[in-house]
């Protein structure tokens, strides 16, 4: 897994398996536990163009999701480009997301 981003202790992950999907996501983590289990799946993009909605959400509150979603927009080409450079085997350091 790829750690890409992270807000407060929501993690934001990118799967060696995700390179194979037809759209770009991130899936969302909540740190601090022993067990971590994927939150949520936000797709990021259509066919290459910046697309943000909900694949699913299985536990975040509906404010914390709204946050997200908006880091996500805001941050959109970073993450984009973490998301790039994790499919091709580079370094990458973990940004935190802030609200702009």
């Amino acid at each position: 897994m790829g750690r890409i981003a992270f807000w407060i202790s929501y993690l934001f992950y990118t799967l060696p398996a995700d390179s194979r999907d037809n759209r770009r996501h991130i899936h969302i983590f909540k740190g601090g536990g022993k067990h971590i289990k994927s939150l949520a799946k936000i797709w990021i993009e259509k066919n290459g163009i910046k697309n943000i909605s909900v694949a699913y959400n299985d536990g975040i509150p509906s404010k914390d999701l709204k946050i997200i979603l908006q880091l996500i927009d805001e941050n959109w080409t970073d993450l984009s480009q973490q998301i790039e450079d994790a499919f091709l085997g580079k370094n990458i350091s973990i940004i935190e997301l802030k609200m702009k």
